[in-house]
């Protein structure tokens, strides 16, 4: 009867301690459960969780806020219920063979281990339709096999407005950045704002060969005095853009107004033989704009401007200088006697060095000045370029090269 007690008490205490290991073990569980729901609630996506039969066994608070549904009326659901009526039609052509009745086309993927993953129309309580990223994935419990599944629905439709309101604004950043290289090219010749902007800066190149151009209007103090400001500008403005479009023609580049003096060369900074020719071509061509220039004003008892052009070739330095605000300049003794040829010459004329005439006589008609008097130069020879020579003129004036002058020019470059 003892042995018999004692076993009975042995048997109870037994249980006790299993009832004691269920308890703990069904208070992690619970702990774990309230984890991952907690984590699951925490999530920007809908979670639905999928038991084997088919039927919705879990869902995240999510599913409540973005489609209305509580989980009373969700779990134990058809998750069919929660896709448009096309994509039901799609999940049945992709993974259900024809003819084939099944009550759940979810349950059906699930059964045949097959995954998910497509956009889709999910519907809210209210019936809309709201686009979201379905990525379907199967679970197994701890034993390996299969325990349902579980979509992951990201709306993509809030996706889809940032990513159209980043399109924008990369846009934005993109024309900014044309803008700006625009503008840079407009301050910098293109292949010396190309490696300003690959390198931070620009180092100073030596140049042996280079045409400097300057040009001044006689009197323009004088005439300015007679022109309200919005008339000296717009005249200014009318002369200097014609000077553009005409050096444009000539790969001659720009580098500065100051007042009403122009400024530009040839040969910098892509070097070439033909810059003497180039300049002197340019230069016709801004004397005969000028001298068409007058005659419309006198015609119409306006003011007029009067021009003076000077030119000499030789050596010089160019680079950029500034931080703030960049600036393509040359130095040296060839810009200074450039200058010199300007401020010597006559209205209406075209002035050069002996160094530029020396290099273009064959092909223009100059006129001797010997020598003239120049500021800090004392006296040097000159010359007033007339005109391009007849035999290499394409019209009566000498103002536009013939082809067989512009194929000798282009040897040269």
């Amino acid at each position: 009867v003892v042995d018999g007690y004692n076993k009975i008490e042995s048997m109870l205490q037994e249980l006790e301690e299993q009832k004691g290991q269920l308890e703990i073990q069904n208070v992690i569980i619970q702990k774990t459960s309230e984890f991952i729901n907690r984590v699951m609630d925490t999530m920007e996506e809908i979670l639905i969780v999928i038991g084997t039969d088919g039927k919705v066994r879990q869902v995240n608070k999510k599913i409540t806020i973005l489609l209305g549904f509580k989980n009373e009326e969700i779990l134990g659901e058809n998750p069919d219920k929660f896709f448009s009526e096309a994509n039901l039609v799609e999940l049945r052509e992709k993974y259900i063979p024809a003819a084939k009745e099944v009550p759940s086309i979810i349950y059906y993927i699930i059964s045949n281990n097959a995954q998910l993953d497509l956009i889709a129309n999910l519907v809210n309580k209210k019936q809309e339709s709201i686009v979201h990223l379905i990525r379907g994935s199967l679970l197994y419990n701890q034993h390996g096999k299969k325990d349902g599944m579980v979509l992951v629905c990201t709306n993509i439709e809030e996706l889809q407005r940032v990513q159209t309101q980043l399109i924008k604004t990369l846009e934005k950043v993109d024309n900014l950045r044309k803008e700006s290289e625009h503008l840079l090219l407009n301050i910098l010749p293109k292949d010396v704002a190309q490696e300003l902007k690959t390198k931070g800066n620009v180092k100073p190149v030596s140049y042996e060969y280079v045409t400097v151009l300057f040009t001044d209007f006689k009197g323009f103090t004088n005439v300015a005095e007679k022109l309200n400001p919005e008339e000296l500008i717009m005249e200014l403005d009318t002369c200097f853009t014609s000077f553009d479009k005409i050096i444009e023609n000539y790969s001659i580049e720009k580098l500065k107004t100051i007042g009403d003096a122009y400024m530009c060369a040839g040969g910098i900074p892509l070097r070439n033989r033909s810059n003497p020719f180039d300049v002197v071509l340019a230069a016709l061509q801004v004397r005969e704009f000028m001298e068409a220039l007058k005659e419309e004003r006198i015609k119409q008892n306006q003011t007029y401007f009067e021009l003076r052009i000077g030119i000499h070739t030789g050596a010089l330095v160019a680079g950029v200088v500034g931080k703030n605000k960049f600036a393509y300049d040359i130095w040296g003794d060839t810009v200074n006697m450039a200058s010199r040829m300007e401020s010597s010459g006559t209205p209406g004329k075209v002035n050069i060095s002996i160094v530029t005439y020396g290099i273009i006589k064959d092909f223009f008609d100059c006129e001797a000045r010997g020598m003239v008097y120049a500021k800090r130069k004392g006296d040097v020879e000159m010359f007033f370029v007339n005109r391009i020579k007849p035999e290499y003129s394409l019209d009566e004036k000498g103002i536009f090269p013939n082809q067989k002058f512009l194929d000798y020019i282009a040897k040269l470059r």
